[in-house]
C-alpha cells in the first residue's frame, strides 16, 4: 500500500513474504534489515529461520599465518561474543548447524570454547557438519591441538542426544589423544545411526 507520499510500505506484506525474503540473507544482512521497523525486527526471531546455522571461528594460528587475517575479511567473521548472544536468544531453534574452525587450531580461545559450550547446551541439534581446522596428520610440522581443545569439540558429538547425522569435512588427527578420535566421539553417541555418518 502506498502512503501519503507515495513511498511503499513494504512492512505490510504477510509474514510469509518477509521470511522467505530474510531467508535468503545472510545473518548480517538480516540483522541490518531487522533494525528498520519493529515489524521487520519480529520476523527476524522467526523459529524457522534459525533452523539452519552456519557458525565460523577462527583458530589460533601462527604468527605468520597471513590467511588467518583474510580470512576474518573474506568470510565476514562474527565476533566469539555476538555467536554467544545469538545462540543464548534463538539456540533452542537451531537443527542444522555447520561449525567451522579456520586456520590452523592448537588451542581454542575462551571466548570460541564458550560458543561451542553454548551448542551443545542450548542447542537440539539434529544434523551437525564440522570443519575443524587444517588437516594435521602423524607427518605434520605443525603442532597438534591440545586435549582440552579437542574435548571441548568431541562433547559437542558425543552430547548430543537428538543427532542424527553427522558430517564431518576435517578433523585433526595425530598421535597421543585417541580418547578424541573422531570415530570414539562417535561411537560414544548411541544417537547417531551408523548410515548417516559422512566423512568428505
Amino acid at each position: 500500500m502506498a502512503s501519503a507520499s507515495g513511498n511503499w510500505d513494504f512492512s505490510i506484506l504477510p509474514e510469509v513474504v518477509w521470511v522467505n525474503v530474510f531467508s535468503q540473507l545472510g545473518l548480517s544482512d538480516r540483522n541490518r534489515v531487522s533494525r528498520t521497523c519493529i515489524r521487520l525486527s519480529e520476523v527476524f526471531r522467526h523459529p524457522s529461520l534459525w533452523h539452519s546455522v552456519r557458525i565460523i571461528l577462527l583458530g589460533d594460528g601462527d604468527a605468520d599465518d597471513s590467511h588467518v587475517a583474510k580470512a576474518r575479511k573474506n568470510f565476514g567473521i562474527i565476533m566469539p561474543e555476538r555467536y554467544s548472544a545469538m545462540i543464548n536468544a534463538f539456540g533452542a531453534f537451531f537443527q542444522d548447524v555447520e561449525l567451522i574452525i579456520l586456520g590452523h587450531m592448537r588451542e581454542i580461545r575462551q571466548s570460541c570454547e564458550d560458543v561451542i559450550s553454548q551448542l551443545a547446551k542450548n542447542c537440539r541439534l539434529a544434523s551437525l557438519t564440522l570443519e575443524i581446522g587444517e588437516p594435521v596428520n602423524h607427518a605434520s610440522t605443525r603442532k597438534p591441538p591440545k586435549e582440552s581443545s579437542l574435548k571441548v569439540i568431541g562433547s559437542l558429538i558425543s552430547e548430543a542426544f537428538r543427532l542424527k547425522s553427522l558430517n564431518l569435512i576435517s578433523w585433526p588427527i595425530h598421535q597421543g589423544h585417541n580418547d578424541y578420535d573422531i570415530l570414539c566421539c562417535v561411537r560414544k553417541n548411541a544417537h547417531i545411526p551408523s548410515r548417516h555418518s559422512n566423512v568428505y
